[in-house]
């Protein structure tokens, strides 16, 4: 479940607790993609997950503005682990960092990822 979003000072848009918060894709559909903006970035989210999913990914990382209740987001932050998944997956759409994972801006603001489980 996807916990209530909560107020940051000096930020203007609700955001998550701290934490991971474990949830399907389903509940993000239903919770973040509420208009035709935040469809189409969930689309995209969709499309890359399952993609990862078939090359043997556990779980996908989801950030940025897109979990903020920012109505208009510019994108959406996603991360994975990514052992294992090198050799089984390679696609120009995607880009594996060769350093630790990145973090995007909006993490380094204490905006909270949602860690999306493949479903045994």
């Amino acid at each position: 479940m996807i916990p209530n979003l909560i107020a940051l000072p000096n930020y203007q848009y609700l955001v998550l607790p701290i934490g991971v918060h474990e949830v399907s894709l389903t509940q993000i559909e239903e919770f973040y993609a509420y208009n035709d903006r935040r469809k189409r970035l969930f689309n995209g989210f969709l499309k890359g997950s399952i993609d990862l999913v078939t090359a043997g990914c556990k779980c996908v990382y989801l950030g940025g503005s897109f979990v903020t209740s920012k109505d208009q987001p510019g994108d959406f932050d996603a991360c994975w682990i990514r052992t294992a998944l090198i050799q089984a997956f390679s696609s120009p759409n995607y880009i594996f960092f060769s350093s630790k994972v990145k973090a995007e801006s909006n993490i380094r603001r204490r905006v909270s990822p949602v860690k999306v489980r493949r479903r045994r």
